[in-house]
């Protein structure tokens, strides 16, 4: 663990995070409130990819030189909190190195910022040193030589990073979407729903769910056959899934609840 990290006021102005990142060569900072309790953290590819989306797409001067246009001056005065991410997990010192590696890779997080008993930020960790420290330490009890771990290039770790991200992805994706009809499965509706109830709360606006499941579902099966009915699940979760038929906006989410019952997630609408 990083020992030190650089805490910024969830109020401060992006210049003065610049001047930091700029001075002192941060790779991530923790954002907290008047409290400091931990309520965000930035790294430095968050912060470029932050910047990049408030420049126009035709800059005429970068936002290190940027002093007189009104666009670029609006960019610097913004709150930290507006290029923070809050999409992330902490850890405390005493837990176990693995799981944190494991939560890191789940999230695809390259940073997590470690915290006392106060959620105060205290250090930081990066998944290319925890993950060479797990190793070492696997090495250590076997007895091989750890010389082999120490001379593996930043390119080689980059690279073991990246293909264990893939198998995430790929676990996430046969973990989340319903074989039968193509659409989100109940897991996934679990998972997310949490998140759009709280973005809803976050902006204040409504989230409506539609429920419904085939009529008569029971009938087919018993007289056509489940070969039939399977069909039929199928076509339906195609329709769901068409982007050109217009039948759900891109916003909204379907979801195979089970058997023949499903759900659609519409953010920001209301009953009516």
């Amino acid at each position: 663990m990083e020992n030190t990290i650089k805490i910024l006021k969830k109020n401060a102005p992006l210049s003065e995070l610049i001047k930091i990142v700029n001075k002192e060569n941060i790779k991530v900072l923790a954002v907290v409130n008047e409290a400091n309790k931990l309520i965000g953290i930035i790294d430095d590819r968050q912060l470029s990819d932050g910047i990049l989306k408030q420049i126009p797409k035709k800059p005429t001067k970068t936002i290190k030189s940027a002093k007189s246009t009104k666009s670029e001056k609006e960019i610097l005065s913004k709150e930290v909190s507006f290029f923070m991410s809050k999409d992330f997990i902490t850890a405390y010192p005493e837990d176990d190195l693995e799981k944190i590696f494991d939560s890191m890779l789940k999230n695809k997080l390259e940073y997590i910022a470690v915290i006392d008993d106060k959620n105060s930020p205290i250090g930081t960790l990066n998944i290319y040193d925890l993950y060479e420290t797990i190793i070492k330490l696997k090495i250590r009890n076997v007895g091989l030589n750890i010389s082999l771990i120490e001379e593996k290039s930043s390119i080689e770790k980059d690279n073991v990073i990246k293909n264990l991200i893939k198998e995430i992805d790929t676990l996430n994706a046969q973990s989340t979407i319903d074989a039968r009809t193509g659409l989100y499965n109940v897991r996934y509706f679990n998972k997310v729903i949490e998140e759009e109830v709280e973005r809803a709360i976050r902006y204040n606006y409504s989230i409506s769910i539609i429920f419904m499941d085939l009529d008569h579902f029971k009938n087919v099966n018993d007289i056509y056959g489940h070969n039939c009915g399977n069909f039929i699940l199928h076509e339906l979760g195609t329709i769901l899934n068409n982007p050109h038929d217009n039948i759900l906006r891109k916003s909204d989410i379907a979801v195979r609840y089970g058997g023949e019952e499903f759900l659609i997630i519409c953010p920001n609408t209301k009953k009516e």
